[in-house]
C-alpha cells in the first residue's frame, strides 16, 4: 500500500523517525559482517598477523565465489545480496585513484541494473534457466540496492590499510511514498 505524505518539515521528520530496516536487510547485514569476520580472521592466520592483513586482502577473500553462500540453496536472496555487495565493494575499493573508483562504481552499478533488468525479463518469460551458472536454480531478480551500497562503501575503503573492513550500515526504508508538495511546504 502506498502512503501519501504531505511534504513539510513536520511530517518529513516524523516519517524519517519511523523508518526501519526490513528483516531481510538485517539478515544481509549480519551475513556481510559474519563473512568479513571470517575472512579477516583467516587472512590474519594465512598472512601471519594483523600487520600483514589489509582491507584489500580481506575484501578479495570476501569477493571469492561462494564466500557468502549459506548452503547450497542458490535461490537464497540474502546470499545473493551479500554477493552483489562484496562484488561491487571490492571492484571499487581495489583502485587507488579516485577516477578509477568512480568508473568502477558506475560500471558495477550499471552492470547490477542491467542484470536485474535481464533477470526480470527472463523470469517474466519463464526462461530463467538460461541464466544458470551452476546446477542450482536461479535466484529471483534483486540485490541492486546492496550492489549500490557496496560501491559506496568501496569509496570509503583504503585497500592498503592494515585493519578489518568496516561493516555496512543498515538501510533506512519505509513503505512506498508518494510525495505531495503543498504551498505551506515552503513557508
Amino acid at each position: 500500500m502506498t502512503e501519501v505524505l504531505v511534504c513539510n518539515p513536520a511530517t518529513m521528520s516524523k516519517y524519517l523517525e519511523d523508518y526501519s530496516p526490513t528483516a531481510h536487510d538485517v539478515e544481509v547485514q549480519q551475513l556481510i559482517s559474519k563473512t568479513i569476520d571470517q575472512k579477516y580472521n583467516s587472512t590474519l592466520a594465512i598472512r601471519g598477523g594483523a600487520s600483514l592483513a589489509t582491507v584489500g586482502h580481506v575484501l578479495e577473500a570476501c569477493f571469492a565465489p561462494g564466500a557468502t553462500r549459506i548452503d547450497d540453496d542458490t535461490t537464497d536472496t540474502v546470499s545473493r545480496d551479500a554477493e552483489y555487495y562484496f562484488k561491487s565493494r571490492y571492484m571499487v575499493a581495489h583502485n587507488k585513484h579516485l577516477y578509477a573508483r568512480l568508473l568502477w562504481a558506475v560500471g558495477m552499478d550499471t552492470a547490477n541494473l542491467g542484470y536485474f533488468a535481464k533477470k526480470t525479463v527472463y523470469f517474466a518469460l519463464g526462461i530463467q534457466d538460461r541464466l544458470k551458472t551452476d546446477n542450482g536454480a536461479v535466484s529471483h531478480p534483486g540485490g541492486v540496492y546492496w550492489g549500490f551500497k557496496g560501491s559506496l562503501d568501496g569509496f570509503e575503503d583504503n585497500p592498503n590499510a592494515f585493519q578489518r573492513p568496516t561493516d555496512p550500515t543498515l538501510p533506512r526504508r519505509g513503505p512506498p511514498v508518494r510525495l505531495v508538495v503543498t504551498s505551506d511546504s515552503f513557508t
